[in-house]
């Protein structure tokens, strides 16, 4: 009796939560191009992972085009080299497959040379323009993979802890920089914030003419923050967001924590995805496997990224392990 009564509660629930329709995708992008699984990097003895490991993820650098990325560690072992401004001497690789998401395909790929210890990251910008980011390095490309523009990220090696964070507006036509140096506990940190112009990466002298950063941008509006908070079900938390002007995506899980033990993991549930403007429950796409975690951090910080992303026009894309799917809330 008690398992017909699970099986009718598993049935209602199912029918409460509608699904989000799958337009394109199953795409096994491992198998297809010579990617290493897609996963949450696994703690050895409760350390961290290394940085490079962490590099991963995909973002939509267009309404129809999604960049799949990942730092891959060359075999064998490389010759001694001079370390190149985009970090390393060759041991590791930026690899980028831009695929279309009307015929899902690979339009063109990317082989860059970083390092293990730097971040190496994709930033979409406007119009089908994009920033790559290897070590010490920005570059701007355009659509068709040219390289319109670069900008060093100069690392002093003067602080005991020294960063550059990358973000980009919401038009897409601004990005923020900013060099963080901490010095210890008896001198000031320092910080530097520079804005860049999108189209050329040259400085924009005047800071006066309402310039926010991402993260002020952020704070200004309301991104209905409210809606998981009120469908959320017991025990569940929210772990990511993403968000654009008419969807907000929330990854949802069932925690589970132990201090002394950080390989036991939580249960990922499922992406919801919310209407922003109507202030309604859209749709859910149901995840086995957490598509962001403590150390992939946001799209729009300089810690890495998630393993989902929403287009321009309302596309979510999802990399489970290997595979690759796309939807259309």
């Amino acid at each position: 009796m008690a398992f017909f009564l699970i099986l009718l509660l598993a049935v209602q629930q199912s029918r409460d939560q509608r699904l989000c329709p799958l337009v394109l995708g199953n795409l096994d992008v491992v198998q297809k191009y010579h990617f290493e699984p897609f996963s949450l990097p696994k703690h050895q003895r409760n350390l961290f992972p290394d940085r490079w490991k962490t590099q991963q993820g995909l973002i939509f650098v267009s309404a129809d085009t999604v960049a799949i990325f990942q730092v891959e560690k060359r075999d064998g072992v490389s010759p001694l080299a001079s370390r190149q401004p985009s970090g390393g001497s060759g041991s590791f690789v930026f690899h980028v497959e831009f695929l279309g998401t009307r015929n899902i395909g690979s339009t063109r790929s990317m082989y860059l040379t970083t390092s293990a210890s730097d971040f190496s990251q994709v930033h979409p910008t406007h119009d089908g323009n994009f920033l790559v980011r290897t070590g010490e390095i920005l570059r701007l490309y355009s659509p068709t993979l040219d390289e319109i523009a670069s900008k060093p990220l100069p690392v002093r090696r003067t602080a005991s802890n020294e960063s550059w964070t990358v973000t980009v507006d919401s038009t897409g036509r601004r990005v923020h920089l900013e060099h963080y140096e901490y010095f210890g506990p008896n001198t000031p940190d320092r910080l530097e914030h520079i804005v860049l112009d999108a189209d050329s990466l040259k400085p924009i002298e005047d800071m006066s003419a309402g310039v926010h950063s991402p993260i002020e941008e952020a704070s200004s509006r309301n991104p209905n923050w409210d809606l998981p908070n009120a469908s959320r079900k017991k025990n569940e938390e929210v772990a990511s967001a993403l968000e654009n002007d008419s969807l907000l995506a929330v990854e949802m899980w069932r925690r589970r924590r132990n201090p002394l033990d950080l390989n036991l993991a939580d249960k990922p549930l499922r992406i919801v995805v919310y209407d922003a403007k109507k202030h309604e429950e859209r749709c859910s796409i149901p995840i086995s496997t957490p598509v962001s975690g403590p150390f992939t951090g946001s799209q729009s910080s300089g810690c890495g990224a998630k393993l989902y992303s929403i287009s321009s026009d309302g596309k979510i894309a999802v990399l489970q392990g290997n595979i690759l799917s796309v939807y259309q809330p």
